[in-house]
């Protein structure tokens, strides 16, 4: 018997959980084959807002509308692991565990996030 999926967290009760938390996308590129991001919803973000942010992070307005240069620094970037769809209007990013966080209600689109706060606070290796 394979584990339950879920988008988020399930909740266990008195029995042991088995549920097994997925991804709503990921972030990949055909140019820079070791990139794979997992875009994850979080509590409190509907089924719907986060089916909508997840496209908006891979299209035009995102990732996918990203030159090549700023792509590849994602691609290369030691800290860049994971993006979680937030409720609210705050993005942010958390450089020391690699997890950017996308607001649904955000002002800014997830290509200015990644360009003018993601990008900046990347390391790499030497």
């Amino acid at each position: 018997m394979y584990p339950k999926e879920h988008y988020l967290a399930c909740e266990c009760g008195k029995n042991s959980c088995t549920c097994v938390i997925i991804p709503r996308g990921y972030i990949t590129d055909t140019d820079f084959p070791n990139l794979n991001v997992p875009i994850y919803q979080t509590a409190g973000v509907s089924d719907e807002d986060a089916i909508t942010t997840t496209n908006n992070i891979k299209s035009v307005n995102g990732y996918a509308g990203m030159q090549s240069g700023y792509r590849n620094q994602l691609a290369n970037a030691n800290n860049f692991k994971k993006i979680e769809i937030v409720s609210g209007v705050t993005d942010s990013f958390d450089a020391v565990n690699g997890i950017v966080k996308i607001a649904i209600d955000s002002l800014d689109t997830p290509r200015t996030v990644l360009q003018l706060d993601v990008i900046p606070e990347l390391t790499f290796n030497e």
